[in-house]
């Protein structure tokens, strides 16, 4: 049971925000509820103060406590606790005080923290570009997929609310002064120090090769961030296979992997890693997903494969 006090013009109100009467609070229910819609968090109760939001990279849910932003809202018109609610609640999903945060440390206060994480490369601001100080960093692994980093558990802006693990961003990059191939290869080095445990899966795929064989794929499953991991340095069985292999990257802690043992087999075998990799990214959490994309590993590089075609787009050594 939520305690209460009597509020300030009268009523019972929860005892963090005695500083409203119960018409207040209501309103500000309301305000913060219809903040919370446009994350898909509303429908939640605040009497005991505070509220579950996914945020961070990984959108994970994390509680956060409303009695700043109540008392922010208390002192100001009531005509604008709709904006103050919806920038607070913009602000903890989009890790804002944890961002600004990186932006003022030197790199060698989070260098062994970076982790890789790998991205499909889409923009998360209308109207931005990717050189933009605050889209995401990130280096180009092929066509269509990135390699970014994450700090883990970076501290919030007050006591009481959340550590999170944080997406570095270009301006945080910026101001650490290091290439980015140096930070990718930093992450790196930190990913090899943890341990390299991973699940490997057969999986009839359904489709038989031009010999007649049935194509079986492997499904390689690790820790967070084991696929920029087995990806970037190519440490999984099947890449030495006469063609390379097709790999697919559904999840952060997840490959599908299949070998092309001859070369017209390679449109069948990339559109059966496709769509092991869409049932697998429709069961993933929504922070850890990556790409639906096929890619082709061959000859110590990787491509974006272009169904039936013999080209491939944008490969990169990384």
């Amino acid at each position: 049971m939520t305690d209460t006090d009597v509020g300030v013009g009268g009523g019972e109100v929860p005892h963090w925000c005695g500083f409203f009467d119960a018409g207040e609070f209501e309103a500000f229910c309301e305000e913060f509820d219809e903040a919370c819609a446009s994350f898909g968090a509303d429908g939640q109760e605040f009497d005991g103060g505070r509220v579950v939001l996914a945020a961070g990279a990984y959108l994970e849910l994390r509680t956060f406590r409303l009695d700043r932003l109540a008392r922010a809202c208390r002192e100001a018109p009531q005509e604008q606790w709709g904006d103050l609610c919806f920038d607070q609640v913009c602000a903890w999903s989009s890790t804002d005080a944890q961002e600004e945060w990186l932006e003022q440390v030197p790199l060698d206060r989070v260098r062994a923290s970076l982790r890789i994480r790998l991205l499909d490369g889409r923009l998360r601001y209308q109207g931005t570009g990717p050189d933009d100080p605050q889209e995401l960093f990130r280096l180009p692994v092929a066509d269509g997929l990135w390699a970014g980093l994450v700090v883990p558990a970076v501290p919030a802006a007050h006591d009481g609310e959340p550590d999170l693990d944080t997406p570095v961003h270009n301006a945080a990059a910026l101001a650490w002064e290091a290439s980015p191939q140096a930070l990718v290869a930093a992450a790196l080095a930190n990913l090899q120090l943890e341990p390299g445990v991973v699940e490997r899966l057969a999986e009839p795929t359904g489709v038989l090769d031009s010999a007649g064989c049935p194509v079986v794929a492997t499904v390689v499953t690790g820790g967070r961030g084991s696929a920029a991991r087995l990806l970037l340095q190519a440490d999984l069985e099947g890449w030495s296979a006469p063609f390379g292999s097709m790999a697919a990257v559904p999840a952060d802690d997840m490959l599908v992997l299949c070998a092309v043992a001859a070369f017209a087999d390679r449109d069948r075998i990339a559109t059966a890693v496709a769509a092991l990799a869409r049932d697998r990214i429709r069961a993933a959490e929504p922070g850890t997903r990556v790409s639906g994309d096929v890619f082709w590993h061959r000859e110590g590089l990787l491509s974006r494969y272009l169904a039936d075609e013999s080209a491939t787009s944008g490969g990169t050594g990384l």
